[in-house]
């Protein structure tokens, strides 16, 4: 059989007796963890996402190579992390340690293999480092990252737990928040059209103006939340309610506290798009144009994505067949 390796996915080769089990995305393992898809693989594992179906909650299986001896200080970790009358039950550093929810065994075509049930975590920090361009962490953020990682080893060490295989695959980030709630077609669901359309009026704004709407490099997701807020106004209600810095620039409302001066987006179309046409005595929108264009973009930057316009309703606005369409230059995408 002959196959082209991919960057980042385990060699086939490996799908042998004593090494890897073979699974496909539909399998139930333990008659009770539906496979939906795979998570990572290392040198003596793979790692997949599962739907427990006892208890309608998303999990983590472990699955080690065949017959293996080498994991038993992370088993022995777990095991103790999940005791009842464990150590680690009440200390602080509990939450930075995942927890065993189940172990068993399946017998494959390549050995028996002593798998691991845990709950779900984001990507590693090799990973993150890797999708960065392999440019560093906030200094913030990598502060963090260091303490609670010197925490952990700490704490195991103070148990008598020699871990033996620290690196940056092994380091993983929380989820921010449950993923239960999604379906399974949720939870494949990828960037879609509307994403498009909010960069689209983003560069229409850009295009038009002397200045970029949003910024791409904000100091940190709050800020970027907190002028998206400004220029659009409040956040719908079931992501208003979980942004928990909120408070620290707005009421319930969405109002700027302190009678801080909001910058909504007509007042950013006057800045940005009139003020400097203004300024060098070019032509400018008209009153009737500028109300129609700001309808338009408000439109487009709808937070809720099914909200927002097509592309096919863009073209065919008022907007565009009034003003933009005749108008003739040559450009590429």
């Amino acid at each position: 059989m002959l196959y082209v390796p991919i960057e980042h996915v385990e060699s086939c080769e490996r799908y042998c007796p004593g090494v890897y089990h073979p699974l496909n995305i539909g399998d139930i393992l333990n008659s009770r963890y539906h496979i939906v898809n795979k998570l990572g693989f290392g040198t003596y594992s793979t790692v997949w996402l599962a739907r427990d179906q006892s208890t309608s909650k998303y999990v983590a299986v472990k699955i080690p190579v065949a017959n293996e001896t080498c994991q038993g200080a992370e088993r022995h970790i777990l095991r103790l992390l999940s005791a009842r009358e464990s150590p680690f039950e009440t200390s602080r550093h509990r939450d930075i340690f995942p927890f065993l929810l189940d172990e068993f065994q399946v017998v494959g075509p390549n050995g028996t293999h002593r798998c691991l049930v845990t709950p779900p975590a984001r990507m590693s920090v090799a990973d993150a480092r890797d999708e960065s361009g392999d440019k560093p962490f906030q200094l913030p953020v990598a502060r963090a990252i260091a303490a609670q990682l010197i925490q952990a080893v700490a704490f195991l060490h103070s148990k008598g737990i020699v871990h033996s295989d620290i690196h940056n695959g092994n380091v993983l980030f929380h989820l921010p928040n449950s993923i239960d709630h999604l379906t399974l077609e949720q939870l494949y669901e990828k960037i879609s059209f509307p994403a498009d359309i909010w960069m689209l009026a983003c560069t229409i704004f850009s295009i038009l103006g002397q200045a970029v709407l949003f910024p791409v490099l904000f100091s940190n997701p709050d800020w970027a939340i907190k002028v998206h807020v400004d220029t659009l106004g409040r956040l719908p209600s079931e992501w208003w309610e979980k942004w928990e810095k909120r408070a620290e620039w707005f009421d319930e409302d969405g109002e700027p506290k302190d009678g801080q001066p909001r910058q909504p987006l007509k007042e950013r179309y006057e800045s940005s798009i009139q003020g400097p046409r203004r300024k060098y005595g070019m032509e400018e929108f008209s009153d009737e144009e500028g109300a129609v264009l700001i309808s338009l973009l408000k439109s487009m930057f709808t937070f809720n994505p099914r909200d927002r316009p097509t592309a096919k309703e863009v073209l065919e606005s008022e907007w565009m067949n009034r003003w933009a369409r005749h108008q003739k230059i040559v450009t590429k995408l």
